[in-house]
């Protein structure tokens, strides 16, 4: 698959932004499309539009729900904008296609923790602890989680 390199992301949303209507198109027949959306979204971020941000990083998703990292964005987007059960619902969606991700298991556990689910957000941490005991954080967030429990 064909990406956008990490360093010409950038340059490539800047001149998305300066539309004066604020009004963003960006035409897609291929997954690279994916890439573009990905990139737009982070970039809105930093301007706090938090529904145009949303509506790039789902774009990006549906376009490419091939891509581990876009849906984990998006998911942690949601969750932060207020909306902890959509990116909870992405996020384990996602992680059913990719049951290896570590962002995205500690991303469940974290979420769940912070809304008060401890049993989901032990069950999260052990699927990550299960597939690296070395993953940073994840005994640490274990442990705090067990300690409230």
């Amino acid at each position: 698959m064909d990406s956008i390199p990490l360093a010409n992301r950038k340059p490539l949303a800047g001149p998305l932004l300066q539309d004066d209507n604020r009004v963003v198109r960006i035409e897609a027949a291929r997954a690279d499309a994916a890439a573009l959306h990905h990139s737009l979204g982070l970039a809105l971020v930093r301007q706090g539009e938090s529904l145009p941000v949303l509506i790039a990083l789902q774009k990006a998703v549906e376009l490419d729900p091939n891509t581990a990292r876009y849906a984990y964005v998006n998911g942690v987007a949601l969750n932060s904008t207020g909306r902890a059960e959509i990116g909870i619902s992405v996020l384990t969606k996602t992680h059913k296609l990719h049951p290896g991700n570590r962002d995205i298991l500690f991303a469940l556990s974290t979420i769940n923790r912070d809304m008060g689910r401890t049993e989901k957000a032990v069950s999260w941490a052990r699927k990550l602890l299960t597939l690296n005991s070395a993953v940073r954080g994840a005994q640490q967030l274990l442990q705090s989680l067990s300690d409230e429990g």
